[in-house]
């Protein structure tokens, strides 16, 4: 007896099994796509990366800004400065704190800065041409000891430590420096009391300048400048040892009712 067979119902989940899958729609920027393959041996972010991203670690005379439209640029212009050394746009009111984040030039060859300069190779190298380093803190390390000249005193930044013993040793590995035409960065962790002593001795004792004027050009370069009381102490008495007087008084600087830079005039 031959059987026929009719359809059976179909379940609702066995058609969901018969059904074509639902088309997926990606919306796609060409700029963030991400693709593991390319005729070409490259990706394709990599090429795009290669040819939009920023060329400033190759060539700081032609950084290209990051993506965006020419008006959104303009508009995060607006009331802003660019840096010349990192080429960033920094607001203007916080453009003297962004410029005592880099390391200040004191002297075409001579910079001042802090661990955070010490650290950045860039800064050293593309931006300050450095090749020499004066490391006069306890608490930083020589970051780069196969490329650049290194001098360190372990100092601490307390009233009581003495550092004006170094300060001739310390001078002599300047100087030495300026004669062989090698720039130099001076620095201890934030670049304000122990690194800025020992610019201003160098500037007394190879510079001819007195305390005073040696004070007031660091604190016109660098902002934030302020020897501890003991540091300034000591360079009073190394004023004295080298020039016979001293130019100026502890006083002058830590008196509430004086500024701390541009004090006044040699008398």
């Amino acid at each position: 007896m031959e059987r026929t067979f009719e359809s059976l119902p179909v379940s609702d989940s066995e058609r969901a099994l018969n059904l074509a899958p639902p088309k997926l729609v990606l919306k796609v920027d060409p700029l963030t796509v991400i693709t593991t393959h390319s005729s070409g041996g490259k990706t394709t972010t990599e090429e795009l990366s290669s040819r939009l991203k920023k060329t400033e670690d190759l060539s700081p005379d032609s950084a290209i800004e990051g993506y965006g439209s020419p008006e959104l640029k303009k508009v995060n212009r607006e009331n802003k400065v660019q840096c010349q050394r990192c080429e960033h746009w920094v607001h203007k009111d916080e453009f003297q704190s962004h410029m005592n984040s880099h390391s200040t030039q004191i002297l075409d060859w001579l910079y001042l800065g802090g661990d955070r300069n010490s650290s950045n190779h860039k800064e050293l190298t593309v931006r300050t041409n450095v090749k020499c380093i004066l490391n006069v803190s306890v608490e930083c390390r020589n970051h780069f000891p196969a490329e650049f000249t290194y001098k360190k005193y372990d100092l601490e930044d307390t009233a009581q430590q003495e550092i004006s013993a170094h300060f001739e040793e310390a001078s002599e590995y300047l100087e030495e420096a300026r004669k062989n035409a090698k720039n130099v960065l001076v620095h201890c962790i934030q670049g304000m009391s122990r690194s800025a002593s020992f610019v201003m001795a160098y500037l007394i004792l190879k510079n001819n300048m007195t305390l005073r004027e040696a004070y007031n050009f660091v604190t016109s370069k660098r902002s934030i400048v302020k020897p501890n009381p003991g540091f300034l102490d000591q360079l009073i008495k190394f004023e004295t040892k080298v020039r016979g007087v001293a130019s100026m008084t502890k006083e002058e600087i830590y008196s509430p009712l004086l500024k701390p830079v541009l004090i006044g005039n040699d008398s």
